[in-house]
C-alpha cells in the first residue's frame, strides 16, 4: 500500500488496508440508504444518489451547484457522509 492510501485512510479514521476494502465494496452487495450514511465515511456519487434515490446526474448538479461539498479525485468525486448530512439538514 502507497503513502497516498495510508495518508487516506488516516484522514477518514480507518485504520488498515482490510477495513477499508470492506468499506470501499460494502455499498456493491447491498443497497444504501439515509440509515446507512456515516458522517466520515467517503462516499462514491453511485453511493450517494443510492442514499438520496436520486440519479447520479442529480447527484452531480448538487455537487456542482455546490450544495453538496465534495473533491475530485483522478477525475471522479469524493463525497463525505457529513456533507449529505448537512444537504439532508438544510
Amino acid at each position: 500500500m502507497n503513502k497516498f492510501w495510508r495518508k487516506f485512510e488516516r484522514s477518514i479514521g480507518i485504520a488498515g488496508s482490510a477495513i477499508s476494502l470492506a468499506g470501499l465494496g460494502y455499498s456493491l452487495w447491498r443497497s444504501l440508504s439515509k440509515k446507512d450514511l456515516i458522517p466520515n465515511q467517503v462516499y462514491s456519487v453511485s453511493d450517494v444518489a443510492k442514499i438520496l434515490d436520486i440519479s447520479q446526474e442529480e447527484t452531480i448538479k448538487l455537487v456542482q451547484e455546490g450544495k453538496i461539498t465534495a473533491r475530485q479525485v483522478g477525475g471522479r468525486y469524493k463525497i463525505l457522509g457529513s456533507s449529505v448530512a448537512s444537504f439532508l439538514e438544510a
